[in-house]
């Protein structure tokens, strides 16, 4: 009787905890750090791009291996022009990227013509401030609520590619 009611009780919080492997996003916030240092081009620019946007796609990296290879910004230039065809403007980049060499970043910025701001996090701020542990995408509310997780560029995220227009697009 008592191992049948050990048993019963530990099923249950096994079931009670289990989500599915569906994280509650809605409930998690991510936080900006102050003082950042945004570059266009490869120059800095004094304005951030933490517009009062309806929603917020945020890519953080950490470029501590190949920064060409891995950040695929000629990728998200064309992602980016899709995403502003959906949302009517509705929704701003914020890219804050953790490189091993600024120079060798400004150089792939500018040599990519990738001019959008880019938060240089040289110590990490961002991944510190959020608990992260690595590479991040995701998209915010107004409120910078997490609504959905996952990089949308990568070739095996295809579904949340799909995932992130949906909700922009139903999103007012």
């Amino acid at each position: 009787m008592k191992r049948k009611l050990v048993f019963l009780i530990f099923t249950y919080l096994v079931l009670a905890s289990c989500t599915n492997g569906q994280v509650n996003t809605r409930e998690r916030q991510i936080r900006f750090p102050k003082y950042e240092k945004f570059v266009c081009l490869g120059k800095e620019t004094p304005s951030t791009n933490l517009k009062k946007t309806s929603m917020k796609i945020v890519m953080y990296a950490d470029s501590t291996v190949c920064s060409g290879c891995k950040l695929q910004l000629d990728m998200w230039k064309f992602y980016i022009d899709d995403i502003r065809k959906v949302s009517n403007g509705r929704v701003s980049f914020l890219f804050y990227l953790q490189p091993r060499s600024i120079k060798e970043l400004k150089y792939l910025l500018e040599s990519e013509e990738f001019d959008y701001p880019v938060c240089i996090d040289i110590k990490g701020r961002f991944a510190k401030l959020n608990n992260l542990n690595g590479d991040y995408v995701c998209l915010l509310d107004k409120d910078n609520r997490i609504v959905l997780e996952g990089h949308p560029l990568q070739s095996a995220r295809i579904k949340i590619k799909k995932k992130y227009f949906d909700k922009i697009s139903q999103y007012k």
